[in-house]
């Protein structure tokens, strides 16, 4: 199983990106998109992409996002 975390804070390519991922994968994986302080327009909906939302701060939570991930 491959897990695979995108950090996004107001992303705009966030969507096209993750469908990408989807579309091309050869095997087992999970996707992490990790949502800092923000909740974009549209969210993929599959069993294989699993949000982790961050509350909104003024620093970036990249290894907060990483922690959260692997609970």
């Amino acid at each position: 199983m491959l897990s695979i975390a995108i950090p996004s804070r107001n992303e705009k390519f966030l969507n096209n990106t993750i469908k990408d991922i989807l579309a091309n994968a050869t095997g087992e994986i999970e996707v992490f998109p990790i949502l800092d302080g923000y909740e974009p327009e549209e969210l993929i909906k599959d069993e294989r992409v699993k949000y982790i939302r961050l509350p909104k701060v003024n620093h970036t939570q990249k290894r907060h996002g990483i922690n959260e991930m692997v609970k």
